[in-house]
């Protein structure tokens, strides 16, 4: 009986291990941390990275870029509608956090923005040629940030060691400092 449990909680441990390391956002919270500054505002489209939020300590909330009428008419039971309906509870805080494909294509065009995507999804030239740009590449997530037309130029002390830069073996892909 207790190899029996003892088995059960190493075969449970075993695939909580295995999910996080497939699903997880640790990689994606660290380069966030990197690369983004306090009060700049961070999108999500077509996925939700549901440790992202805990991993940061975030004090303000994601920004959820989806078709949110078609969610309602479409998807099945997962995390959009489960968004959607529960807008209905709270309709100003949803105001503020389910956003339109169209708000997310302005916030490309503004500065400190951030978005994250799948790297499953597919979506990587779609929002590239919304005006977003590659800056890290993890193990399941995708990081970008808006391009801006009125970015200022790098300075010469911001083209130094970038303290986020990868060393050694890593998993993921520092696309630009």
């Amino acid at each position: 009986m207790v190899t029996l449990a003892m088995l059960t909680a190493f075969t449970a441990q075993w695939a909580a291990t295995d999910y996080t390391e497939r699903r997880g956002a640790s990689d994606l919270a660290s380069a966030l941390d990197c690369h983004a500054q306090p009060g700049d505002v961070l999108w999500l489209n077509n996925d939700f990275p549901y440790d992202l939020p805990f991993l940061r300590n975030a004090q303000t909330p994601m920004q959820v870029a989806q078709d949110w009428p078609g969610v309602l008419s479409s998807a099945g039971d997962n995390w959009m509608r489960e968004l959607a309906e529960g807008a209905a509870f709270d309709q100003a805080a949803a105001a503020k956090i389910l956003r339109t494909p169209a708000e997310l294509q302005q916030a490309s065009h503004l500065n400190n923005q951030w978005l994250v995507i799948s790297n499953r999804a597919g979506l990587l030239n779609d929002v590239i040629n919304d005006g977003w740009q590659p800056v890290f590449k993890g193990r399941t997530w995708m990081l970008l940030q808006s391009a801006s037309p009125d970015k200022s130029p790098v300075t010469a002390q911001e083209k130094g060691l970038n303290r986020c830069q990868p060393h050694g073996n890593h998993q993921a892909e520092q696309i630009r400092p």
